[in-house]
């Protein structure tokens, strides 16, 4: 089972921070990590994604500009979500 964690944090993550810190370290206990870098304000990210990169090999992350909202959208591919191993053999 894979999870991905997103949300309003209500935590700038461009900005060095105690609450900035806390929060990355507990979802670090549970093998997640930051994956929004970019602001979706003009200096500012509220709004992040945590997954587990070890994972999931792949992903992309990008801004929506919507002009609906204080805050843009986020946009997350994720690929080669599950690693399989073609060379495993199957014992009956």
């Amino acid at each position: 089972m894979e999870f991905v964690i997103s949300g309003d944090f209500n935590i700038n993550f461009l900005k060095d921070s105690i609450f900035k810190q806390k929060t990355t370290l507990l979802f670090q206990t549970y093998n997640q990590f930051q994956s929004i870098f970019q602001p979706e304000l003009v200096s500012s990210a509220f709004d992040n994604v945590f997954i587990d990169h070890g994972r999931i090999n792949s992903y992309y992350t990008s801004p929506i500009i919507n002009g609906l909202s204080d805050h843009e959208a986020q946009y997350l591919v994720l690929s080669n979500v599950f690693n399989y191993n073609k060379n495993k053999t199957s014992h009956r």
